[in-house]
């Protein structure tokens, strides 16, 4: 089973509605302003009452917004591994769960041909990225958060490493929580949604553009850190829509 991959950072009843409100977020009547205030959000209830997700709950979210027309999906979850060494960390990833990615693979190539873009939570453990099989695949957006006052500038719960392909600010992140107020959480959770935003708001400019020129052009244009141990480049919005405006579309080869 699933939870949210935030779970010891956030309260599970803020953490869907602090994660709308960093991507879309409108500051019409006051408040915060998401990175794309002016998209439209498709909220899906995945978690039960608990906070627990399910594979199959996880799956059929997916493919409803698929089939539903969404341009970008956020994954802020993910599985729990707790304490486990860089070893076995590196022999998850080698031998486990390989059954797992070819199947989420093989759903990020349907919403690929669908034109729509993937944006997962990499992590809240420190741990390497594609410890969790949903996240080792090259044509989605695996957002790592980044912490500007670190020294490493890797935020030190943020899960890193080759599977981590773009990051996004993640500590004390102001947004919208249940009830009409508003609070500071952190995680990658909070990450993600900054970097899904980044999606809408180049979708909603460049409609023409495809699900893999989108993702080509965020990984294009982040900022390489000098982190060890490594995450993604930190996300550039303005250059990302410079980038996809000057029509240089060249995808990352795999």
């Amino acid at each position: 089973s699933f939870h949210p991959e935030a779970r010891s950072h956030t309260p599970e009843h803020m953490h869907g509605t602090h994660v709308a409100g960093t991507a879309v977020g409108n500051s019409n009547n006051g408040g915060v302003c998401g990175i794309a205030p002016n998209c439209k959000l498709m909220p899906i209830q995945v978690a039960d009452d608990n906070g627990q997700m399910q594979s199959i709950s996880i799956v059929a979210a997916a493919l409803y917004a698929i089939h539903h027309g969404a341009a970008v999906v956020n994954f802020s979850l993910g599985a729990y591994f707790g304490e486990i060494s860089p070893a076995e960390q590196q022999q998850l990833i080698t031998s486990h769960g390989k059954d797992e990615a070819e199947f989420w693979n093989e759903l990020y190539d349907f919403a690929s041909d669908e034109n729509c873009v993937f944006v997962l939570a990499a992590g809240n453990e420190n741990i390497l990225a594609g410890c969790d099989p949903f996240a080792r695949s090259s044509k989605v957006l695996v957002v790592s958060a980044y912490q500007a006052s670190s020294r490493s500038s890797k935020a030190d719960f943020s899960n890193f490493g080759e599977y981590s392909n773009i990051s996004a600010p993640g500590v004390e992140i102001y947004s919208s929580v249940p009830g009409g107020g508003y609070d500071f959480l952190q995680g990658t959770s909070m990450a993600a949604p900054i970097v899904t935003g980044a999606v809408a708001l180049i979708k909603s400019k460049y409609p023409d553009m495809t699900a893999s020129e989108i993702v080509s052009v965020i990984k294009k244009s982040g900022k390489p850190l000098n982190t060890r141990p490594a995450i993604g480049p930190l996300l550039q919005i303005a250059k990302a829509l410079k980038l996809a405006g000057d029509g240089v579309l060249m995808e990352i080869p795999e």
